[in-house]
């Protein structure tokens, strides 16, 4: 599933420490162009995205390419209020052809779920229910029961 945009925002702006958020994913000082970033790409050397694991450097949460790259799809509606599957989406972070400013925290922009463009891209979120957990705890607490017994 699609990250909501909090939960996109926290793994990006989220200093390390958890203290508070940060200007861009690498912390409070601009990115490095074409080093901790791809962005900029029409007054640098690249001008299309990064192969995934090409450059950059681990970010605030050891995450990467949460700045800079393409622009990365969230779940949430522009709007708050997703009560339409084909209303704007937010889209975060920046890509390869934008300025510093389009890494910033405060950057957000919409554009409609069908639209189609090597500019975007996206990151997989899976977050357990708490129901899940529950249940393999359970479980795990149950074959440890049953080791035990088949033990003595």
């Amino acid at each position: 599933m699609l990250p909501t945009e909090d939960e996109w925002y926290k793994a990006a702006y989220l200093k390390s420490d958890g203290s508070a958020y940060s200007l861009y994913a690498t912390g409070d000082s601009v990115p490095g162009v074409e080093t901790d970033a791809n962005y900029d790409g029409y007054n640098g050397t690249y001008s299309t995205p990064w192969d995934v694991g090409t450059g950059g450097v681990a970010e605030n949460n050891g995450t990467f390419y949460m700045n800079g790259n393409v622009w990365e799809w969230n779940e949430s509606a522009y709007d708050g209020t997703l009560d339409d599957m084909a209303e704007l989406r937010v889209v975060r972070g920046g890509a390869f052809s934008v300025s510093e400013l389009g890494l910033r925290s405060s950057t957000r922009h919409s554009y409609s779920p069908e639209s189609e463009s090597y500019l975007f891209g996206f990151r997989v979120a899976a977050i357990p229910e708490p129901s899940s957990i529950m249940l393999v705890g359970v479980a795990g607490g149950f074959a440890l029961f049953i080791r035990r017994r088949l033990m003595v």
